[in-house]
């Protein structure tokens, strides 16, 4: 059963363009190749943009399928008359000898009461011992069977006469009076042969005998209702739009549904427009699935949205950037701000900071309803290997921009739109984009590298004025410390170790001092994420001393059964006595680790306990006992 409370405003909108086609072409059903012509019908519906997609002339196309369409309709309709003339035919035969059907059973029922009152009458002649009456009763009922039986042999006759053109089941019913003229005339036509013939085509069987019917007995619904095979597709995309926990089916799950419909006339259809087998088709319905997400759903990430989920690192010690980021973004005009600093030093992060302060309403209330989108630049360009692609897609998306008011991009390396998509004398991303800029339509953070902002942009006065630079500092040790200890939660739920302060800075400060080719807090952020993997793999990972005891003992065993082979037997012996010695390193070698390894599962056994504890003590309210276990365990986490 369809549920239509299901079903988005776009997709009631081709179902609807679908109802509009089915009356054009007299239908009473709503089948797949109508929903198929409103699909091509509209520009933007996801089966005409993977046809367009595909270089295939998308409205010649359809005129073809819809030339082929009306041919076979004729085709139908002329196949229609003629069933229709049949079935006409059969009814006046059925009502001419319904009469003959009803005297005989009127005939019978009377025999039968008539047999009814002479067997009492038997019955009685024979307790009174009435030898004459006996006789003459019997004669009568004798003459009575006689006549029973010769029209119960013509209803038989009337019955496998009826069942050469009927279901014999429904002749019975119709014999005993269960079925109506009209009923068993229906039977006919859903046993005819053209029924079978349809199906065949791909055409739902309930729409050609809906058509029929009105003709036959004036039975003609209100408005057009879906058809046996539209029902299934739709069904499919209902269960398409669940299996991808989508509260609304969207057009592209019906399009898609439609796509896997072989046996059905749409399916037909679009299985040789597309070609290929089942793994082809599934490529088509994920295609489509893409094309019927919007442009900044395609092609940017909504940092706000990350923030929601918390998703983002923590950003500290860069209130003064973003704090100039908002003042920007609050200015009537120039009001596009570009992070301009050297690799490392954490101008995503800010980006990424002002997102979280929105989500947090720590903004001014002009922005609080605002949510910044990062480009996906190598998305927006992926693919577009015909002229004019990359800007239909720019175009896509500064226009969604500009209807949603709302949405600040945010485009990293922002340098890169100058000469992005341009080719044979097209305009480049940062020549579309200018007008926008200038008119205030977007807003645009940017950010990008000192010698690249002076290399690109300022080069291009005319982009150059749209921005406004922030320039962002190498941060201090002392504020790559308290962002270490921002990000430490989760680094110690990545890799499941235990960060210790004097880690987090010696990663700041040694890394300032020795890593001089890269900039903070970036090279410390590496270093410390390169420290708790390596920890981590020395609590996983055998000891390499035991690593190479273990690679010895291998290579003694393959040279063991060479010297075997070639019949060295002392050289085997002396081999079996050094891998003897081996196997007594290796031992002592596990009995040392495994203490150690025993001991690490023994302190984070204990350390659980007391964990446990620490809950009970602040349910009851115990504060010395609380304390004590604090104490202990930040000794454990130590260990």
């Amino acid at each position: 059963m369809v549920n239509e409370n299901m079903f988005s405003q776009k997709s009631k909108e081709y179902l609807s363009l679908a109802k509009e086609i089915a009356k054009k072409y007299n239908d009473y059903k709503i089948d797949t190749d109508h929903i198929l012509l409103a699909f091509l019908s509209e520009k933007e519906s996801p089966l005409y943009k993977i046809i367009e997609k595909r270089g295939i002339d998308t409205e010649n196309l359809r005129n073809q399928i819809v030339k082929n369409l009306e041919q076979l309709y004729s085709q139908i309709d002329k196949a229609v008359e003629s069933e229709t003339q049949r079935l006409i035919n059969l009814r006046a035969e059925i009502i001419q000898i319904k009469g003959d059907i009803s005297e005989l059973q009127n005939e019978l029922k009377r025999i039968e009461e008539e047999e009814k009152r002479l067997q009492r009458a038997l019955e009685e002649a024979k307790k009174y011992g009435d030898w004459f009456e006996e006789q003459t009763v019997s004669l009568e009922l004798q003459r009575l069977y006689a006549i029973k039986h010769s029209y119960q042999a013509r209803l038989k006759q009337y019955e496998e006469t009826l069942s050469q053109v009927f279901d014999r089941g429904a002749v019975v019913k119709f014999l005993k009076g269960e079925l109506s003229i009209d009923g068993l005339v229906k039977t006919a036509l859903e046993n005819s042969p053209l029924i079978e013939q349809i199906k065949d085509l791909g055409v739902s069987p309930d729409r050609v005998i809906a058509k029929i019917s009105y003709k036959l007995f004036g039975k003609k619904p209100k408005e057009p209702e879906y058809s046996q095979y539209l029902t299934r597709v739709l069904e499919q995309a209902e269960d398409k739009a669940v299996s991808e926990k989508e509260t609304e089916v969207k057009p592209y799950h019906i399009a898609s549904a439609l796509v896997e419909a072989k046996d059905y006339l749409a399916g037909k259809l679009l299985e040789q427009i597309f070609g290929g087998g089942k793994g082809e088709m599934k490529n088509i319905s994920q295609e489509m699935k893409e094309e019927e997400k919007s442009a900044l759903e395609r092609f940017t990430v909504d940092l706000t949205e990350l923030a929601k989920e918390g998703k983002l690192d923590p950003v500290v010690g860069r209130e003064r950037e973003i704090n100039q980021t908002i003042e920007v973004l609050l200015r009537r005009k120039k009001n596009n701000p570009v992070l301009v600093g050297d690799a490392g030093v954490g101008k995503t992060a800010i980006v990424e900071g002002l997102a979280q302060r929105i989500v947090n309403k720590e903004v001014p209330p002009e922005l609080q309803d605002k949510k910044i989108l990062a480009l996906d630049m190598a998305g927006l360009m992926a693919g577009t290997k015909y002229r004019g692609e990359f800007e239909e897609r720019l175009k896509k998306l500064l226009d969604e921009l500009k209807k949603d008011g709302s949405a600040i991009l945010f485009i990293d390396e922002i340098h890169t739109v100058v000469g992005a998509g341009r080719a044979e004398g097209a305009m480049d991303m940062a020549n579309i984009m200018k007008p926008a800029l200038a008119r205030g339509e977007i807003r645009v953070i940017g950010a990008t590298t000192v010698d690249e902002y002076r290399k690109y942009i300022e080069k291009d006065p005319a982009l150059e004025r749209r921005f406004q630079p922030i320039y962002v500092e190498e941060p201090s040790v002392e504020t790559t410390i308290e962002i270490l200890k921002a990000l430490r939660p989760k680094f110690e739920q990545h890799h499941k170790v235990k960060i210790s302060d004097e880690a987090i800075e010696a990663a700041a400060k040694l890394t300032h001092r020795y890593v001089t080719n890269r900039k903070l807090p970036d090279k410390a952020i590496d270093a410390l994420d390169q420290a708790c993997a390596r920890k981590k793999l020395s609590v996983v990972m055998p000891p390499p001393e035991l690593q190479e005891v273990e690679r010895q003992l291998k290579r003694l065993e393959e040279e063991i059964v060479e010297a075997n082979l070639k019949g060295d037997f002392e050289k085997e012996a002396e081999l079996k006595i050094k891998k003897i010695e081996l196997e007594k390193r290796k031992n002592e070698l596990l009995k040392k680790y495994g203490s150690v390894e025993a001991k690490i599962n023994s302190v984070k056994e204990e350390i659980k306990k007391i964990e446990e504890e620490i809950k009970k003590a602040v349910e009851k309210g115990d504060v010395d006992k609380e304390y004590e276990l604090k104490k202990r365990l930040i000794e454990l986490e130590k260990e």
